[in-house]
């Protein structure tokens, strides 16, 4: 009896969950933290040059992508294994997160239109860095 409950003991031990929450966290705080830098420094280049808005929002979308790729990255370089799931849930959670920031912050507008495109996006961006992430 004692040497059965011991071995589901270590079995259940032995197997780390699927999904590491953590690393899923770090690879979302790496995109947001790598936004919140190029937004920052765009904002400068808006204020002392005669760059306009309107090309601001296309240059943030691109590296926007870069950001979520180097988040799958930290994330699965965290997690340590399942680097295309790791990469593709913390780009698919900036994304939700982003879209729910949107939607409370500017009420009534379009930010949840095409919202599963960039879902998909995002998942797609984190995935692939989540495979270089794992592989360097």
């Amino acid at each position: 009896m004692l040497a059965r409950a011991q071995s589901r003991e270590r079995r259940q031990t032995a197997y780390p969950p699927p999904v590491d929450a953590r690393a899923v966290a770090v690879g979302v705080a790496v995109t947001f933290l790598l936004t919140v830098a190029v937004s920052a420094v765009l904002a400068v280049a808006i204020y002392f040059t005669d760059m306009t808005e309107a090309h601001v929002s296309d240059i943030l979308y691109y590296v926007g992508l870069g950001a979520v790729t180097l988040g799958g990255a930290a994330a699965s370089r965290r997690a340590g294994r399942s680097g295309l799931v790791h990469g593709a849930l913390s780009g698919a959670a900036y994304v939700v997160l982003s879209l729910a920031a949107g939607a409370l912050l500017f009420p009534g507008s379009q930010v949840l239109a095409g919202a599963l495109g960039k879902l998909l996006t995002g998942a797609a961006a984190g995935a692939l860095g989540g495979v270089v992430g794992i592989n360097l």
